[in-house]
């Protein structure tokens, strides 16, 4: 994993204070694993080299959902992470997720949720949500070790 960008220690810091001290409930990410509300789902290619899950009948549902559960809602990070998300496969040995569109021809931004084990330092250690796998443009970490993304923070 490459060193993260200026920016994204700023994101990194905003994990690591989540993951270590409880935040206020307007900024705290909330999620839910199993068949989240969602319609089903099937799978197109992406640009990024995953496959992209999009909003259709027949395919997988969302396997997690992310959203916030103060009145921070219009915040664009808020925006960007809250949604549903479809496994797309493994990382360090836990799977990885994509975030995928409500409806047909939804756009949404390149947003995956992934797990980062300790081979770079337990800083880099924990749930990351960033534009690609391993990559350097993040926007949250937690520092939870469970094999499935923590439900709360």
């Amino acid at each position: 994993r490459p060193a993260p960008s200026a920016s994204a220690y700023a994101g990194q810091a905003a994990g690591r204070a989540a993951a270590s001290a409880p935040r206020p409930a307007a900024s705290r990410i909330i999620g839910a694993g199993g068949p989240a509300a969602a319609a089903s789902r099937h799978v197109a290619p992406s640009s990024s080299g995953h496959s992209a899950p999009e909003a259709g009948a027949g395919g997988p549902r969302a396997a997690y959902s992310a959203h916030s559960e103060g009145d921070d809602a219009n915040e664009d990070v808020i925006i960007t992470l809250s949604g549903d998300y479809a496994e797309v496969g493994l990382n360090h040995g836990r799977p990885t997720f994509q975030k995928i569109p409500r409806w047909p021809g939804e756009k949404v931004p390149e947003v995956f949720l992934y797990f980062w084990d300790e081979r770079d330092g337990p800083d880099f250690s924990g749930w990351w949500f960033g534009k690609e796998v391993g990559g350097d443009d993040i926007w949250a970490q937690s520092r939870d070790a469970g094999m499935t993304p923590p439900a709360r923070g």
